[in-house]
C-alpha cells in the first residue's frame, strides 16, 4: 500500500524489535544471545554494506541447522535496514527502527 501510495522510491523500516522476536521464536535459547548480537552490531553500524554483510553471515552459519531461521533472517533484509541506508543520526534511528512507541524509549 506504501508504494502504491507513494512509489517504487518509498522508503519503508520494518520493526527491527519485532524481527529479532521472530528470530529468537525459532531459534535455541542457547544461540540467542550471540544472535542479538549480531543483530545489534549491525543495525548500530554507519554503512548499510557492512551490516548487510553481518547479517548475511549470521543467516549462513546459521542455515545448516535451522534453514528456517536463516531465511527468516534474511526475509525483508533491506526492509529492516532502512534506517541504516538513510545514514538518519543514530537518535533518530532508535525511534524509527521500531514501530511501537513504547519499546524504542
Amino acid at each position: 500500500a506504501i508504494r502504491r501510495t507513494f512509489g517504487s522510491a518509498a522508503a519503508i523500516q520494518r520493526c527491527q524489535i519485532h524481527k529479532a522476536r521472530n528470530i529468537m521464536e525459532r531459534l535455541p535459547k542457547q544461540h540467542h544471545a550471540a544472535t542479538r548480537r549480531v543483530l545489534r552490531q549491525a543495525w548500530e553500524l554507519d554503512d548499510a554494506d557492512k551490516a548487510e554483510k553481518l547479517i548475511r553471515n549470521l543467516a549462513r552459519r546459521l542455515d545448516q541447522q535451522w534453514p528456517g531461521v536463516a531465511a527468516s533472517i534474511l526475509e525483508g533484509l533491506d526492509e529492516i535496514l532502512t534506517v541504516v541506508r538513510l545514514k538518519l543520526p543514530k537518535e533518530l534511528r532508535r525511534s524509527l527502527a521500531c514501530t511501537n512507541i513504547a519499546e524504542n524509549m
